[in-house]
């Protein structure tokens, strides 16, 4: 809990779990919500903070949505799922699996969407898309497979050293990459987490083998 001796307003920056990336060359989860306000109202006394674990990332199905932050009246909403035929709408929005076209959407003010999959290079090889962040949007499958959409820098000032940012240097809230995919050819290379703390695709199939394993986790904000 959080313990004031004073109640009223003040400006906090409030971050979620991103959310965890799914199969079907797998698209990425959404980072978890991040914005910053001077109009959270706290009490005096015992406050509760809640801070938003990290969905858990799947080889079978859809990932889990990210878990959100709340402190006051104030709440980050968790990143999207991603890896199902609609990415899950979220903080950052998941991105689809390799037939999907309907991408997560980002709540306003908190991330960017997720990006939709499809064939790449003409090739008639599908490809999801990756998650969104919170300083860009993921992209559409494509050849190579699109990088999880990059965090944010724009806190850099909330943190006391580099360290404390996921990847350590001042960037929060990557989304998650997409997985790769061997059973096709040609086959396809999962792609890196976005900046600031962005898991990573499943980096690729065995050839010939169509199913793979979850990315990596995203890295604790």
């Amino acid at each position: 809990p959080l313990t004031a001796t004073k109640g009223g307003l003040v400006e906090v920056v409030v971050l979620a779990g991103g959310g965890g990336g799914g199969e079907e060359i797998g698209g990425g989860g959404g980072a978890g919500g991040i914005f910053t306000t001077a109009e959270c109202i706290i009490s005096t006394g015992s406050n509760t903070v809640t801070v938003g674990a990290g969905g858990a990332g799947v080889s079978g199905g859809s990932g889990s949505a990210g878990n959100d932050s709340v402190i006051g009246n104030q709440t980050a909403d968790g990143g999207g799922k991603g890896g199902g035929s609609v990415g899950g709408n979220g903080g950052s929005g998941g991105g689809c699996n390799r037939s999907g076209t309907v991408e997560g959407v980002a709540t306003a003010g908190q991330g960017n969407d997720g990006g939709e999959g499809g064939v790449y290079s003409g090739s008639g090889t599908h490809i999801g898309g990756s998650g969104g962040g919170a300083g860009a949007a993921g992209g559409n499958g494509d050849n190579p497979a699109p990088p999880g959409g990059a965090g944010t820098n724009a806190y850099a000032t909330w943190l006391s050293a580099a360290s404390l940012s996921p990847d350590g240097n001042s960037y929060l809230a990557g989304g998650g990459g997409v997985g790769g995919y061997a059973y096709a050819i040609p086959s396809t290379t999962g792609s890196a987490g976005g900046i600031g703390g962005g898991g990573d695709g499943w980096p690729v199939a065995t050839a010939g083998e169509s199913t793979a394993g979850p990315g990596d986790p995203g890295v604790a904000n």
